[in-house]
């Protein structure tokens, strides 16, 4: 998901709440058409339009999916649907670096 870097402890601590505790963040910019920033440097106005956000990123297990993405919803207040967004993908399968081996956990869940 990508959101406002301020909602990110809000949206992470709802996320402990339901026991997900692996989150990845990474800080991004994002090219947003309708909002722009107007910054003032040595007396000259700029427009800004790469906003920075932050990507969340989580493997959850099916069962979690959708109190998940209701707990991310409750934080962001899903009426300001320009405050970020939710991307829900399938994982195939997780592969160890080390070995190569398929993790065992994630393999029960795929079939």
């Amino acid at each position: 998901m990508i959101v406002d870097a301020a909602l990110v402890d809000k949206i992470c601590e709802s996320l402990h709440q339901l026991g997900i505790d692996e989150i990845i963040a990474t800080d991004v910019k994002s090219d947003d058409n309708e909002t722009s920033i107007k910054e003032v440097y040595r007396g000259t106005v700029y427009e800004v339009s790469f906003i920075s956000k932050v990507r969340l990123e989580l493997i959850v297990f099916p069962s979690l999916v959708l109190p998940a993405i209701s707990g991310i919803m409750d934080c962001t207040g899903h009426i300001q649907s320009k405050r970020g967004k939710v991307i829900v993908s399938q994982i195939e399968r997780e592969i160890c670096i080390e070995t190569g081996e398929v993790e065992p956990e994630l393999t029960q869940w795929l079939h």
